[in-house]
This record gives structure tokens, sequence and C-alpha cells, in this order.
């Protein structure tokens, strides 16, 4: 049964409801921004579109177990075509999907799981997007306020019956009291506690009050390969993980690498990535990762604390360690960020042209000021993209990654993977500034195919 609620988003009512323990969002109404006589067919013209198809593909990938891929892939495959039309009925239907509900009636319309449906407030409006999220926030703390249990208090609940009973059968003597009873089951629980975490549920709670909805999900490589720490955006309000850094961490996971996708506290961001290097470095061979030679991407709000963390002196500061290798590249997606310091490191950096967020020549001014300094940099421009394009999958950023994993092996000269070559075609027109033809990318501008602005600067690699 599905419990609706509504919240109110600059003057607009937007239905949301909960179902089979999912929170959803009402894309019609949020389609009605855009066009309040056809949301349907707003709906329509973002389902149409491979990136949002890919999207949609990878949140049941990663949540749903009874997804059907090959129908995921023969819309993959179709997406962006100008005969192609999708709607969430014909996507529900062929994929078994869960992420997109539609419902008939007067309060019905097509409803999205949270990530999916900010992900389409982004499509139809950055700033609706903010404020969107804030108000959910809102209403989310409101019913956490009323029910006083949250979700994970609820299973814990679960967990620790189960525990209790194989308690009361072994444990407890039938003569004792129901207070002295209680103090066994609580002794016994803590139990677990200690020798899984070092410190009982109690003590757990009061010296981490504020990590209840952090997380680091590991998209495992190739064994002792070395890994990539990758941070979503969002503002420092929410984090885009499902755009920004689930994907990322996918792709690199799949060309041999280790990933693993930050959840941070928005507040406490750089804390919280600091916390993160600490613990891989000090638990590499646990995981099966290489220590040295590690990678920090991030897009928008999540590059500015790649950046930070990349630079060797926040992250002595930040980490309040001495014997922590540094990252060996930065890579960064549309971001503002401005500071330059000896201590940065190697950086990679990509930007589209029609960002309103990002400027890319603030992207590109940042770049030259490193290379000015010594530091490897390559910078890459997007004609006519806007803020947010993630992979860029069907655009002409499509295969930057590949660009980026080519400049992190030059700085860090790993070779255990396979080797990335430069995200150029026999077919692309390469020029140089000042006319002349190449068959290759070579250092300094490069304008290729017309579309996109490459920028080589490399030089010697510290010690």
């Amino acid at each position: 049964m599905a419990k609706k609620n509504e919240i109110i988003v600059k003057d607009v009512a937007i239905k949301t409801m909960s179902k089979d323990g999912i929170d959803y969002i009402s894309i019609t109404d949020i389609a009605r921004q855009k066009n309040a006589t056809d949301p349907n067919g707003v709906i329509a013209n973002w389902m149409r579109n491979r990136n949002t198809v890919e999207f949609l593909g990878i949140w049941e990938t990663l949540h749903n177990p009874n997804f059907n891929p090959l129908e995921f892939e023969g819309f993959r495959k179709e997406a962006g075509l100008n005969a192609f039309t999708l709607s969430p009925t014909r996507w529900i239907e062929a994929t078994n999907a869960i992420g997109i509900v539609s419902q008939a009636g007067r309060y019905g319309g097509t409803f999205a799981q949270t990530d999916i449906a900010f992900e389409f407030a982004s499509w139809i409006s950055v700033e609706f997007r903010l404020y969107l999220v804030m108000e959910f926030q809102r209403l989310k703390a409101k019913e956490q306020e009323l029910l006083g249990w949250t979700a994970k208090r609820e299973l814990s609940k679960i967990n620790y019956r189960i525990h209790t009973d194989a308690i009361k059968s072994h444990l407890i003597p039938e003569e004792i009291t129901s207070a002295q009873a209680s103090i066994i089951y609580a002794e016994e629980a803590d139990v677990l506690n200690v020798a899984m975490f070092g410190m009982t549920a109690k003590q757990w709670r009061e010296a981490n009050p504020d990590l209840r909805n952090t997380g680091l999900f590991f998209f495992r490589g190739n064994s002792n390969a070395p890994f990539a720490i990758c941070n979503a955006g969002g503002g420092f309000s929410y984090v885009g993980a499902m755009h920004d850094s689930f994907p990322h961490a996918l792709e690199l996971s799949k060309q041999g690498y280790n990933a693993f996708a930050l959840i941070y506290r928005p507040g406490d961001a750089y804390e919280d990535l600091a916390r993160v290097i600490t613990y891989i470095c000090d638990h590499a061979d646990e995981l099966g990762v290489q220590r040295d030679g590690y990678s920090l991407w991030g897009g928008s709000a999540g590059a500015r604390m790649a950046a930070t963390l990349g630079n060797s002196a926040n992250l002595r500061s930040l980490t309040g360690r001495t014997d922590l290798p540094q990252a060996s590249v930065v890579i960064m997606q549309y971001t503002g960020y401005t500071t330059v310091s000896q201590y940065d490191g190697p950086t990679y950096a990509c930007c589209g042209t029609n960002d309103g967020i990002a400027s890319w020549r603030t992207m590109q001014s940042r770049l030259e000021s490193l290379s000015a300094l010594g530091i490897p940099t390559e910078f890459h421009s997007y004609n006519g993209l806007p803020h947010g394009f993630g992979l860029g999958t069907g655009t002409v950023a499509e295969g930057w990654l590949q660009d980026a994993i080519r400049f992190w092996q030059q700085q860090s000269g790993a070779t255990a993977i396979r080797s990335a070559k430069a995200n150029t075609k026999q077919s692309d027109t390469i020029y140089s500034l000042n006319g002349i033809r190449h068959n290759s990318l070579q250092p300094g501008v490069n304008i290729v195919d017309g579309r996109k602005v490459v920028i080589l600067k490399y030089s010697a690699k510290r010690q």
C-alpha cells in the first residue's frame, strides 16, 4: 500500500509517496514546470535521451535484482535516434523497473525514486532541483520526528530480536528475574559490537552521532590494482552519486581499477574524504588494492573535494598524518575551484562551454597556473555541453574517461591495467592554433573535429 504526501516547491505542489520501502516523487508534477498542459510529453522527451536511459539502467542494476538487462540494452542502443520513443509504462513493463511507477486516477501520474526524480528535476531546471531537494529533506526530517524511529532502527530491532531469542534459549537460566535477564541481554548483544567494532553500541552512538547517512561503495577491479575515489557533486546540500560517482566508479572497475564511491556528509565533505583516504591506505592489503598511485575524482562540488585532498599540504592537515601518499592525479569535472598551490597534484579537468554554473575559462585558467608551477595538467572543453554531463555518453564528451585514465597512467606509471588510448579516432581532424593538421594530440592547444578543445601541458614529474 502506497503512503502519499505532498511538498510545496516554489509555490507548486509536488506529490510524494512511499511504496515497498522506497520513496517516490511525482515527476508529472515536476514536468508541469516546463509544460503545464502536456507534462507527459516532457517526460517522454526526457526518457528518449540516451543519458537518461543509461542512468535509469544503472540505477536499476544497483537496486533491482529482477531488472531485465537484455531489454535495457535494446533501449540503450536505440536511445537518441530520431524514431526512438520511450514511455514510463513501456520502460516498466519491458525491464521490470521499480525506479519509476505509473499510477492511474485523479491523484496518479508518473512517480520516480528520489535519485531519479532529482535527476529529472535537474534536466528541467537546476534551480528547481535545489529547491526540491531542500523541501524533500525537510519532509523526511519531519516524518522522522513524528515517527521517532528511523528505518535503520527498525532493522536493528529485527536483528536484535533474533539475537535475544538465541540468548533466551541458551544463556538465561529459568530462575533469574526479568531485571537480571535484561542485563544479560544487553551484555551479550554488545559482545558482537565490541568484537566487530571495538566498542558497544552506546559508545559508538555517542562517538559518532552524525555518521548515520555516510557510506563507501566498493566497485572491485583487479586484485592489487590502483584505486580511485569518486566524489559526486550536489552543491554541498546533497550527494548526487547516481549521476556523478556511481557510473564513474562502475566504469573504472570494468577497466580493471578498484573504485570507491563516497557518500559524504554535505557539511563535512572534506573531513569524510580524508577519513576514507586514511582508511583505504591503512587497509590496502585487506581490501586488495594498491596503496600508492591512487587517484581522486569529482564533479562540481566533488571536484572541489578531490582538488583539496589532492593537495599534499591539505592531506596532511585534514588527516593529521604525514605517512599517507599524495594522490598521483586529480580528475575534475565542471567546477569553479580556483585555488592554486605548489603542493597541488597533477590535474586533469574537463568542462562544457555552455555550463551556467562552472565556467570552462575558470578551469582552464587554473590549470594554466598549475602548469606554470611545473605541475602536469590536461584540459578538455566540450562545445555546447551544460553542467553535469557525467560520463558524456552520446555527446561530444563521450570517451573523456579514457583520456582521464590515460593521464592517470602517465603520471602514476601504472601499467598493470590495460593501456588507455587517447579519445581520438582516425577520422578526427586535429589542428593546432597555427592551422597545422596533426595525426595525434600534441602538447599545447588542439582543436579536435572543430568541436572540442584539448590542452596538453606535460611537465617533468616532481619528486
